[in-house]
């Protein structure tokens, strides 16, 4: 500290002393940065892994955060988005819920998947659903899927350099027809006829590849979605307990669950 203020002194009797100050406080303050806002102070986002759930230097300089992993698929067919996702949330190896809701309601017509750190997520459920609603209040139209995706995208690009939301979303609903969009941290916006997210995705993208089509029945849809989240569950330990599959088409919105024993 010492010497930098000898530095600033000595910069401040050359012809450019005001700037000569300002690049040394800015050195000395990103050496320092970790001591003045440890919470927000992230080196590289290359660490940040969503599929195996681990984010480095994050909390406290270099901790690991533990992260929930999950498995969560969607697909669109002609008239119909199907959802679908497992119920188990962890911390590290511990299972700390069985029936944990990782697809919630956004809308009528609309719903979103999530993955990643649970209190992120829930922040960004609670946002689409307050900017969808007064969204409808303010202009009386319903908002497109597509608006909130992308108000989601812009949430997560505007806070990726200081405090990213560590997440994955798929966000699905029907306005004048059947769409899925994905979402990830850096605010990557995607239309997608089939996705999946979290640390049972390429399980569950294995059986999507596979057997995928378009012109399937809303029943072959219910199955596939929930044959990828079930393959997803026998080789992911982080996903399980049971699956929730949500249905959204005209004027419908559907859930059900199914829960193994055990």
């Amino acid at each position: 500290m010492t010497t930098i203020i000898k530095l600033m002194y000595l910069g401040g009797k050359t012809i450019f002393p005001s700037i000569t100050i300002i690049v040394l406080t800015y050195l000395y303050s990103i050496t320092h940065i970790k001591e003045w806002i440890p919470f927000f102070y992230l080196r590289d986002l290359s660490h940040i892994d969503i599929g195996h759930g681990k984010v480095y230097n994050g909390l406290r300089h270099g901790d690991e955060i533990k992260v929930s992993k999950t498995t969560t698929v969607g697909l669109v067919i002609k008239d119909y988005v199907v959802l679908a996702a497992d119920k188990r949330a962890t911390a590290g190896l511990y299972i700390s819920h069985k029936k944990v809701e990782k697809i919630h309601k956004v809308t009528d017509y609309m719903a979103m998947t999530i993955s990643g750190l649970v209190a992120d997520a829930q922040v960004l459920v609670d946002e689409a659903k307050a900017i969808a609603k007064q969204y409808e209040l303010l202009t009386g139209v319903k908002p497109s899927v597509k608006s909130i995706a992308t108000y989601l995208s812009n949430i997560l690009s505007s806070y990726l350099r200081l405090v990213p939301f560590i997440v994955q979303l798929l966000v699905g609903g029907y306005d004048t027809r059947p769409r899925l969009y994905y979402v990830d941290l850096f605010g990557t916006l995607s239309e997608e006829k089939y996705m999946a997210t979290g640390s049972g995705s390429p399980t569950a993208f294995g059986v999507l590849e596979k057997e995928y089509r378009e012109d399937m029945s809303l029943d072959e849809a219910k199955e596939l979605a929930k044959s990828a989240v079930k393959a997803a569950l026998e080789r992911d330990a982080w996903s399980g307990e049971g699956i929730d599959i949500v249905v959204i088409g005209k004027d419908l919105y559907k859930k059900e669950t199914y829960l193994f024993k055990g």
